[in-house]
């Protein structure tokens, strides 16, 4: 497994995201997201996950949801990490590098 490149991104109300990306040589991808007031790294268990999707050809992008890890801080709700993953999922859709080892 390549290791993981720290990306940033945006979510709808302006906040820096942070997230690992594991990348692999196909264009699936997975996003792989932390429980309520968890964070990318979630004791290990998402680098494990990482490294399975890996060895199946698919990248992986760990996020830290607003107010949680390294993102931006924010008060935490339920709508507001649904509102982070929706931008997460929207930043991989749109992510032009996912075949190479960067996602920018």
């Amino acid at each position: 497994m390549t290791e993981p490149k720290r990306i940033t991104f945006q979510n709808s109300r302006g906040l820096t995201l942070v997230g690992h990306f594991y990348p692999a040589s196909s264009d699936k991808i997975v996003v792989i997201a932390p429980g309520f007031c968890s964070d990318k790294f979630s004791q290990g268990r998402f680098e494990i996950y990482a490294k399975s999707l890996n060895e199946k050809d698919t990248s992986a992008l760990a996020i830290d949801f607003a107010g949680v890890g390294e993102s931006d801080d924010d008060s935490l709700t339920i709508d507001k990490e649904v509102d982070d993953l929706k931008s997460a999922i929207t930043f991989v859709q749109k992510c032009p590098a996912r075949r190479n080892d960067y996602c920018y």
